[in-house]
This record gives C-alpha cells, sequence and structure tokens, in this order.
C-alpha cells in the first residue's frame, strides 16, 4: 500500500483536476455540513485518466461535524472502489488536510472515527491507493455534489456527473 501525503502548497497557487498516468483512476470526494453539527451530505466522483466519469455518488449522511462529514466521505469512497479494478494506481483527493493527514497517519485521528479508518485501511490493503491532499478549487465537482447531499433523501450512485 503507498499512501503519500502531498506537502503543504503555496496558498496563492490555483490548482485544478488533472490526470496523471494511462489506466489511472481518481477519487475526488468532500462532505458538506450546514452546521458544526448540522444536516451533512457526501459526493464523489471518480474519473478515469482522461478525466472520464467512471461514477459519482451523492447523499446525505445525517447530522454530523465538518471532520466527521469528510470521513465518512473518505469511507464510502473506499468501499465503493472495492468494485473498481484495483491494479490500477488510484489516487484519492481531498481538500481537507487533518482527514488526508489521519489517513497518512502523520497525526493521530480522533478516537471518535477509529471504526472508519480502521474499515478504511483494512480495504486499502496491498491496493496501489495514493491519497492526496489539494485545494477546493481543483475539487469543485465534489463539493458541489456534496452540498446537494444534503437536501437528498437517500444515497444515490450515477454513472455520469449529475447536473
Amino acid at each position: 500500500m503507498e499512501i503519500c501525503l502531498s506537502s503543504e502548497q503555496d496558498p496563492k497557487v490555483m490548482q485544478k483536476w488533472e490526470s496523471r498516468d494511462p489506466g489511472m483512476l481518481k477519487l475526488n470526494f468532500d462532505g458538506s455540513s450546514l452546521g458544526n453539527p448540522g444536516s451533512s451530505g457526501i459526493g464523489e466522483v471518480l474519473r478515469d485518466e482522461l478525466g472520464k466519469v467512471r461514477w459519482a455518488f451523492v447523499g446525505p449522511i445525517g447530522v454530523a461535524n465538518s471532520s466527521e462529514v469528510e470521513v465518512r466521505a473518505v469511507h464510502r469512497g473506499i468501499r465503493l472502489l472495492e468494485n473498481e479494478d484495483l491494479n490500477k494506481v488510484v489516487v484519492v483527493e481531498e481538500d481537507s488536510l487533518n482527514v488526508i493527514r489521519w489517513l497518512k497517519g502523520s497525526h493521530v485521528h480522533p478516537c471518535q472515527f477509529a471504526r472508519f479508518f480502521d474499515e478504511i485501511l483494512d480495504r486499502v490493503g496491498e491496493a496501489n491507493i495514493s491519497f492526496k491532499h489539494f485545494r477546493r478549487s481543483a475539487n469543485g465537482d465534489a463539493d458541489r455534489l456534496a452540498r446537494d447531499g444534503v437536501s437528498r433523501e437517500v444515497l444515490e450512485p450515477f454513472d455520469f456527473l449529475p447536473p
């Protein structure tokens, strides 16, 4: 298993979504909480190396604080990756530096999230998955889906990027 953390980035630098290697998959996820805690939703998008959407996921998760909703979003995304060919390189990108640090193990995660992190790390296993932090500006689709997820009734999968 490869888990890497990008270096701290210059806050003045604007980032955008970009592909990397042939055969690579990229999972962008985000959570949204209307209050801290408050009604919350998650959004996720998996793309291939050309940027083509393989699937998207959006929906509510109930009342959560901002950290919990981000953790639950990555947890859901890792569970959904089980349906993919994990012989490919998978880059998981998120705009919450705390969550990425917790996934990397460079910071201890809050104990209330232990069951999520235990399951995430068990599921990642030997797969070639890297976790990367980036700016919110490069996570627009997942951010939009997460905000939309707050008002949805159920978690919904799509094989396209919903409007």
